[in-house]
């Protein structure tokens, strides 16, 4: 069997019968084309502990630990299900999954989130409907702390009384809730689209639904404009970080950023040292 047959395969028994997040499955064939771009499209047999090995080390040298782990999770994914289905591969469990890379996650106070709106509104580059709609993005993943995804996902429709459901992932359902900024922006902006799309952020060059790659390049423009090295992801991060300094309890924030599990939720603790001395100072007494 081809590798190549090998993931798609893996992707329609697994990815697709257990409905499995898009992303899981652009990041699964991404890791076959970053495969197939550094070896040819041979037998998934031929795969030996060196190849892989070779793989991870030219991947690493463009691309973060964490990343790079994600791919070798995928493959050992692939083999694992082909050792399932009776094909002698190289046994998954010979491969070593790269340790995560632990780093300190950047984020915004709440006035550099008001900074990055006001420039995009002061910015005379842009028609109206878009600068009212960059606006909303930036207001949007803050005030709820989505994932882009799921931004691009909302319809209108979705939007009731500051609140609204996305599905994130897993497929799991997740409550989310904006704040009264988002709504005005929400409500301006809905008011200037004259299209019939059901989608919350509308494209006028594609005439429908907003991409993720569209989001990415709106939040890096504006970060070019103020400065600053901004992703969608840090605007993300600022929503937790936010939630925690201002005493929400990690289980609840956790909820709110629809993590599988707390421990991912902990990143953001390291974050409030400020916070914990005061309340060591606030509370330890020697008399």
């Amino acid at each position: 069997m081809l590798i190549s047959e090998a993931f798609n395969a893996y992707r329609q028994d697994y990815v697709v019968f257990a409905n499995q997040s898009v992303r899981t499955e652009e990041h699964l064939m991404q890791t076959l084309v970053l495969f197939l771009k550094f070896y040819s499209d041979m037998n998934i047999e031929d795969i030996t502990f060196e190849l892989v090995r070779d793989w991870k080390i030219a991947l690493t040298k463009t691309r973060s630990c964490n990343t790079v782990r994600g791919y070798i999770i995928k493959l050992r994914l692939v083999l694992r299900y082909c050792k399932l289905e009776g094909i002698n591969v190289l046994d998954p469990e010979t491969i070593p999954i790269p340790q995560r890379q632990k780093t300190t996650p950047k984020y915004l106070e709440a006035h550099e989130v008001t900074e990055l709106i006001e420039s995009i509104k002061q910015c005379p580059e842009y028609t109206h409907e878009n600068k009212l709609r960059d606006m909303l993005i930036i207001s949007m993943i803050y005030a709820s702390g989505l994932r882009v995804s799921e931004l691009v996902a909302i319809n209108q429709e979705d939007l009731h009384e500051g609140r609204f459901t996305v599905v994130g992932k897993g497929g799991k359902p997740r409550l989310c809730f904006y704040d009264d900024r988002t709504q005005d922006l929400i409500i301006a902006y809905l008011r200037h689209r004259t299209d019939k799309c059901p989608a919350l952020f509308y494209s006028p060059q594609t005439r429908g639904r907003i991409s993720v790659a569209t989001v990415q390049f709106v939040v890096k423009l504006v970060s070019c404009r103020v400065g600053k090295s901004i992703t969608p992801h840090t605007l993300r991060h600022s929503f937790a970080t936010n939630l925690m300094q201002n005493g929400m309890h990690i289980y609840e924030m956790s909820r709110l950023l629809g993590h599988a599990s707390i421990e991912t939720t902990q990143m953001y603790l390291h974050t409030t040292d400020i916070n914990l001395e005061n309340a060591y100072k606030n509370t330890h007494s020697i008399t």
